[in-house]
């Protein structure tokens, strides 16, 4: 095999395309054409110190590339340490998404990093996106009929909604079938109506009031649960009563050791109900204390039907109050369970 290698002449300045054959030119051309017609732009940047420089210029390069693009965008992505000061950026490029029929958006950028976090009211004219992802911003109220019609999956960390609510929002999206919500520390309670919820994944540190409906396409839960948290075991066990065809349940144990320990007979002498399509179980971070331990027992009671539970476990050497199962002998504890 022949490689050819080119050698720049110092006459031309730098420029070379201009001294290439005309076919090779065309060619570029058309490869600059398809690019300004990608349906989607995914830009996620990890910048060191050393690229934080460049930042003005790689925002005016997405800005570039939002001006020039034709035709729809199916998919817009932005994500990592890019740090955006003027956020008439951020506006300018909703408002041209929503012209190009965007379908999935993804504003994830780190938290530091947005001098002004309050998204534009466009974002409401959105109106075929099914895919949305939010992070560390700020909604405000939308216009009076303004709706999610096709939104399928919705992701929201650190969100504040100002004027309205985060009910107010879901009852907007009534196809809605995937909702994952952390870090909302605003509420005390709230309410879900989302009738083809399918997969919630719940990380907040408030309890929900009430679930209106049965979830019956309910099939997967993800949530964070600290078990001496009688509320949080309250909540999941809500959420779990509202789906009866509830096949996975993933549970992360987040660790409150200061916090008070609540027995799980309170959580027995609630209302009476079975988990009877409930197959596969995951618990991560699982320290083997008793209130864990008495869950496991009591989940066990519940699931005539379990095929699998996976339990991982975890050490935290800073902590011996409690005396928490570790190894061979917490094996031995859940084994008694089966």
């Amino acid at each position: 095999m022949s490689v050819a290698m080119l050698k720049l002449d110092p006459s031309l300045n730098g420029d070379i395309i201009s001294h290439m054959p005309p076919n090779i030119i065309e060619n570029i051309l058309s490869r600059l054409y398809n690019w300004v017609t990608l349906p989607e732009l995914i830009f996620n940047f990890t910048l060191g110190n050393a690229s934080r420089n460049r930042n003005d210029r790689i925002v005016k390069f997405i800005d570039d590339v939002l001006s020039l693009h034709r035709g729809p965008i199916c998919k817009f992505e932005l994500s990592g340490d890019l740090c955006i000061l003027n956020t008439g950026y951020i506006d300018k490029w909703i408002l041209c998404l929503s012209r190009n029929a965007i379908q999935e958006l993804i504003l994830w950028p780190h938290p530091w990093l947005i001098a002004n976090d309050e998204l534009p009211s466009c974002l409401y004219s959105c109106e075929l996106l099914n895919h949305l992802q939010l992070s560390f911003c700020t909604l405000r109220r939308p216009p009076l009929f303004a709706s999610f019609n096709f939104l399928k999956s919705l992701l929201l960390y650190k969100v504040l909604f100002v004027g309205f609510s985060f009910e107010n929002l879901i009852s907007r999206c009534p196809i809605l079938e995937i909702l994952k919500i952390e870090g909302f520390t605003s509420y005390n309670d709230f309410t879900i109506y989302a009738p083809k919820l399918k997969c919630l994944y719940f990380a907040v540190d408030f309890v929900p009031k009430k679930l209106p409906k049965t979830y019956y396409h309910m099939k997967s839960l993800d949530l964070n649960i600290c078990f001496n948290d009688v509320h949080m075991v309250l909540m999941a066990l809500c959420l779990s009563r509202s789906a009866p065809n509830l096949q996975e349940l993933k549970i992360n144990v987040i660790i409150y050791p200061n916090m008070h320990s609540t027995a799980i007979s309170r959580i027995r002498d609630g209302p009476e109900f079975s988990l009877n399509q409930l197959r596969n179980v995951k618990i991560n971070r699982f320290g083997g204390w008793r209130r864990q331990l008495e869950f496991v027992e009591f989940l066990l009671s519940i699931t005539p039907v379990l095929e699998k539970m996976s339990i991982y476990g975890y050490k935290d050497p800073t902590i011996t109050k409690g005396y928490p199962v570790y190894g061979a002998r917490m094996l031995e504890v859940l084994m008694r369970f089966s």
